[in-house]
């Protein structure tokens, strides 16, 4: 495809998810943010500051997997403004997909863009599974759906990706003796192409698994915090079923009065941010130009 054509394709779905997103955000998550009265202000704005210090850290995770491969700091840090609204506007997590097309763009390759958003689910999931599986020891109830499906999905991710050397050894060798068939030549061609697969992932994250699942317990910890401060400025106390309850809202696209406030402050700081850094990139941008000129 045409480079110039294929910016413009870019630009056009930016553009279409980007206003989805603010139509999701304002029509599903905001105005019930707004109906919630109950938190003064002061305690709104402190809220708020402890989100920003969340996707800051949360922003970190996603460059320490990408840092190899980014076109820079303050490129990613664009990206990650730009699509993280669709990632917390849409329901089921549909916003990754977003995320994948974005960053491998910028990065000149979608499997790059969609193995880094997976990985960066993966290591935000293992900690979320603990959390998950201590509150529902401590509540007394039954095992929420949620907590079966991310217990199933990390073992079978682990699974695949700790077995796959040795499946591929086998298979190649397998292949090797049974060269002259031609589904064994595409059966190796088929494993070349998930090896690469294989390869870039454990590129991703060689040497820096230890990092990203620290960085992915403390913002969940600050998630919980963050909780126990809505539950507690709207007059309840903070029980652990709430947080089953609200990690739960936020898979099944379901609302409550916790996910509006978490959605809407997010859909704030997203919007100031998205003000302060693309104008000074487009001042930045058209200085340069002048500089070029002169």
């Amino acid at each position: 495809m045409n480079l110039k054509i294929g910016k413009i394709i870019y630009y056009l779905i930016n553009a279409a998810v980007i206003v989805l997103a603010v139509y999701f955000l304002y029509t599903r998550y905001f105005e019930g943010m707004l109906a919630q009265t109950g938190l003064q202000v002061p305690l709104i704005i402190g809220v708020g500051l402890l989100m920003a210090l969340i996707y800051a850290m949360k922003a970190f995770r996603l460059y320490v997997i990408f840092m190899d491969r980014c076109p820079g700091w303050g490129r990613f840090i664009e990206v990650y403004i730009k699509t993280m609204p669709a990632a917390i506007a849409f329901p089921l997590k549909a916003g990754e997909f977003f995320r994948m097309y974005c960053f491998g763009f910028e990065m000149g390759s979608l499997r790059l863009g969609i193995l880094g958003i997976l990985a960066e689910r993966f290591f935000d999931t293992i900690p979320l599974l603990v959390l998950l599986i201590l509150f529902t020891l401590i509540s007394g109830d039954t095992v929420m759906p949620i907590v079966v499906v991310t217990a199933g999905f990390i073992i079978l991710i682990l699974a695949v990706f700790l077995s796959f050397p040795s499946i591929y050894l086998y298979i190649n060798k397998y292949c090797m003796v049974s060269i002259h068939s031609k589904k064994s030549v595409k059966l190796l061609e088929m494993l070349e192409g998930i090896k690469k697969w294989y390869d870039m992932l454990k590129d991703l994250i060689k040497d820096r698994v230890a990092l990203l699942l620290i960085i992915s317990s403390f913002t969940w910890l600050a998630e919980c915090f963050v909780l126990m401060i809505f539950a507690w400025g709207l007059g309840y106390g903070f029980e652990t079923d709430l947080f089953l309850t609200y990690v739960n809202s936020a898979f099944n696209g379901q609302t409550n009065e916790y996910v509006n406030l978490y959605v809407g402050l997010s859909a704030v700081l997203f919007l100031l941010a998205f003000i302060i850094v693309y104008p000074v990139r487009y001042i930045k941008k058209m200085m340069i130009m002048g500089r070029k000129k002169n």
